[in-house]
């Protein structure tokens, strides 16, 4: 984090002199001029996604009551309303260490003036850059009565904020001698560094199935293989996905 020592020397100055740094047009800035001012986040804006342990540029500005920017430097400070151990000082800082969640980010400063002046970028989403909902499909197949069976469908997964648990529900239907059996799947894992160990569950009629898969994520895609016993014959499935949008249920 970077923060403006020379703050305490402007401080001195306007003390002595009535005078804080210099206007956008290279003039002399007193108290006075900051009454009405505002600040203004440029960086995040809401609803900005920044990947966890990603070092991110936060920026602000101080506008005067006409809304023109004054080039002052002042010991702006940054909050998380649900990190509340987070904090970066300057109108212009760069920081990694802002936690997992859905943070309303807000800056603030005290003017020369003495007023206290904040804004605040409200949804700025921290998470792990694999977390979202991936939507895709589902391939498989097995053998009945020794005739090739295939089934294909739809799969929707979703990986947790900090990429560490996937869940998701598939879905096929098989087809042979005029029979139609549907497999409605419902999958979870963990993920460790992308790849991803876990189980396809189905339950057909009377049994309970269960398949074990492996799989991975990275670069929004998502793919999970899996293998088991279905009607005393070999059934293997794989889905493939692609990210719909970064919510990931938390």
């Amino acid at each position: 984090m970077r923060t403006y020592g020379g703050w305490f020397s402007l401080a001195l100055m306007a003390s002595c002199q009535g005078q804080i740094g210099l206007n956008i047009d290279g003039e002399a800035l007193t108290p006075e001029d900051f009454n009405g001012a505002v600040i203004r986040i440029i960086t995040p804006e809401s609803g900005t996604y920044i990947g966890y342990g990603t070092m991110y540029s936060y920026s602000a500005e101080i506008l005067d009551a006409q809304g023109n920017p004054l080039t002052t430097d002042l010991p702006v400070t940054w909050s998380s309303n649900i990190d509340e151990e987070w904090s970066a000082k300057g109108s212009q800082v760069g920081d990694d260490s802002l936690d997992y969640g859905r943070h309303d980010v807000t800056a603030e400063v005290e003017l020369p003036n003495g007023e206290r002046v904040a804004y605040t970028s409200g949804g700025v989403l921290v998470q792990s850059p694999d977390a979202g909902t991936y939507l895709g499909t589902l391939s498989g197949g097995t053998t009945v009565q020794q005739v090739p069976v295939s089934c294909a469908g739809g799969a929707a997964m979703v990986v947790d904020a900090r990429a560490e648990n996937v869940e998701g529900t598939a879905e096929c239907v098989l087809r042979f001698d005029d029979r139609v059996i549907p497999l409605d799947f419902d999958i979870e894992g963990t993920i460790d560094n992308g790849d991803i160990v876990g189980v396809a569950r189905a339950s057909l009629f009377a049994f309970s199935l269960e398949f074990e898969g492996t799989g991975r994520v990275a670069r929004d895609e998502l793919r999970f293989d899996f293998e088991g016993e279905l009607l005393g014959n070999r059934f293997s499935g794989d889905v493939r996905a692609e990210r719909f949008s970064r919510e990931s249920n938390e």
